[in-house]
């Protein structure tokens, strides 16, 4: 099984904006920083980006309109619920603090049924 990488200084940034939240607890994913709610993995590091589950519908938009918005597809597999962010500078993902706190919600409402 090959070996997934991630960037350090991507996950400090996502530990200090994810960890502050309430519910979220940290984790592995596969060997790669992962990140959970209520036991279920919502987001994790992924090479120079993160990943983060979201709706079907909501990955397919974003994807189709969104410059560093792509399918999650580790060893060439699509994840329909996951879309993969890249940055060119690793402290604007803070600018999708909006989309971490909708795939925490999704994951959550998840777990309900």
């Amino acid at each position: 099984m090959p070996k997934y990488t991630f960037d350090e200084e991507i996950k400090v940034i996502i530990d200090d904006i994810l960890l502050e939240m309430p519910d979220v607890q940290p984790g592995n994913a596969f060997g790669l920083p992962g990140y959970y709610v209520n036991s279920k993995l919502f987001a994790c590091v992924y090479e120079s980006g993160i990943t983060l589950k979201l709706p079907k519908e909501k990955c397919s938009k974003l994807i189709e309109s969104s410059d560093g918005f792509d399918a999650f597809a580790p060893l060439g597999r699509v994840m329909k619920e996951w879309i993969h962010i890249t940055k060119e500078n690793p402290a604007e993902f803070e600018e999708e603090t909006g989309l971490m706190i909708e795939s925490i919600n999704f994951v959550k409402n998840l777990a309900k049924n």
